[in-house]
């Protein structure tokens, strides 16, 4: 289902069954990380760089088989949602994304 919009999302792909999705809000969001700039290569930086961070979260989450749901980037960062928390070991791993 790449390319339609619903909810204000936009699924781009999905990554073991989980979308990664991205938000309308995420122009606006792009535009101030360049300083209100016309600088499409700053844009594209500012979802790469946060869906390249989600995807930190989202290998562990996979690593411990806690379920990814969605990866989903939005105007102030992004989330990655999965089905468990795990033990307090493995939540602050995910978190910290080490």
């Amino acid at each position: 289902m790449c390319g339609r919009m619903r909810g204000g999302w936009w699924q781009i792909a999905a990554w073991h069954g989980a979308p990664i999705r991205l938000h309308w809000s995420v122009l606006i969001g792009a535009l101030a990380f360049s300083g209100f700039r016309l600088a499409p290569g700053s844009w594209f930086s500012y979802v790469l760089l946060i869906c390249i961070h989600e995807m930190g979260h989202a290998v562990l989450v996979h690593r411990y088989r806690l379920g990814v749901l969605e990866i989903a980037v939005h105007g102030l960062g992004g989330h990655c949602r999965h089905e468990s928390a795990g033990n307090p070991w493995q939540s602050a791993v995910i978190a910290s994304d080490r």
